[in-house]
C-alpha cells in the first residue's frame, strides 16, 4: 500500500476514536478501570482559587459521573490532522453515541481525503458488534476487559476548575476545566496513544448535569511501526441524560 494509502487508512480509524466519545475501546483490546474515589477528595475549588470552598456545581457533576445509574446521549464531531511518512491528511468526523449500564453504542462518519465511511460499534451485554457503511454487523464474544471509552474522559477521579458561568449553545452554563491534565493524558494512553496532551471542558447545568464537553489536544501513534502525530479538536453536547436504551442489532 502506498503511504497516502496507508496513512488515509490509518486516518479514517483514528477518527473513529478522536472524541473520546467515539468508540468502544473494547474493539482494540484496550483497558480502563474505572477508579473507586472519595468525591470529597477530588472536587477542585472554585477558579482561580485562593479559597478552599468546594463547587456546589461540582460535586453534583462529579456525584453524576460516579453514579452506577448514570447514562446519557451524546452528539457531535470535530477535526483532527495526521502527518506521518511524509504525508499530511485532513479529517473530519461527526458521531452519536449512547451509554447506559456499562453498554454504547456509537455510529461515527469519518471523511479521509474526500471519502466519507461510517462505522456502527455497540457494546452490548456479552457481546460486540460492529459494521461498516451499512454492511452485515458482526458479533464477537466481549472480552472482559471491554469497556465503554467515554470513560477516560468520564473520569469520576478527575478534578475540575468551575471558572463560572458563560453563554454555551445559546444557554447560561457552568465552565469546568480538567484540572488535572496529567491524569486525563494517563487516561488516554491506556487507549493506545503515547505523549497525549490534552485539553477538556465540560458545560453544565445549575444542578450539575452536563450539557456540552470539548476535547483538543494531539498525540503519537504508530502505523505499521512508522510514527504519526496527531492533532485533534472535538465538540459535543448532550442530548440526553435518561431514557437512554442500548440494544442489540440483529444479527
Amino acid at each position: 500500500m502506498s503511504k497516502v494509502g496507508s496513512l488515509t487508512a490509518f486516518a479514517a480509524e483514528a477518527a473513529i476514536w478522536l472524541a473520546g466519545a467515539a468508540i468502544v475501546a473494547g474493539a482494540a483490546g484496550t483497558h480502563w478501570d474505572a477508579p473507586s474515589v472519595d468525591l470529597g477528595a477530588t472536587i477542585a475549588q472554585v477558579w482561580p482559587g485562593a479559597s478552599p470552598t468546594a463547587s456546589p456545581v461540582l460535586e453534583k457533576f462529579h456525584a453524576f459521573l460516579a453514579a452506577s445509574d448514570t447514562q446519557y446521549a451524546v452528539s457531535g464531531g470535530g477535526t483532527e490532522e495526521i502527518t506521518g511518512e511524509g504525508v499530511v491528511l485532513s479529517v473530519t468526523f461527526t458521531e452519536t453515541y449512547q451509554f447506559k449500564g456499562g453498554d454504547c453504542s456509537d455510529t461515527t462518519t469519518s471523511t479521509v481525503a474526500g471519502k466519507a465511511t461510517t462505522q456502527n460499534t455497540v457494546l452490548s451485554g456479552d457481546y460486540f458488534y460492529s459494521r461498516v457503511d451499512n454492511g452485515n454487523w458482526t458479533k464477537a464474544a466481549r472480552d472482559s476487559s471491554a469497556i465503554c471509552s467515554l470513560s477516560v474522559v468520564m473520569d469520576p477521579a478527575l478534578a475540575f476548575f468551575d471558572k463560572g458561568v458563560e453563554t454555551k449553545n445559546g444557554a447560561q452554563l457552568h465552565r469546568l476545566e480538567v484540572a488535572d491534565q496529567v491524569r486525563l493524558g494517563k487516561n488516554m494512553d491506556a487507549l493506545g496513544r503515547t505523549n497525549n496532551k490534552a485539553t477538556l471542558i465540560f458545560w453544565t447545568q445549575d444542578d450539575g448535569m452536563p450539557a456540552a464537553f470539548q476535547v483538543s489536544g494531539s498525540y503519537d501513534a504508530a502505523l505499521n511501526s512508522v510514527p504519526v502525530h496527531v492533532i485533534h479538536t472535538s465538540d459535543g453536547a448532550f442530548t440526553k441524560t435518561s431514557g437512554i436504551s442500548v440494544t442489540a442489532p440483529p444479527v
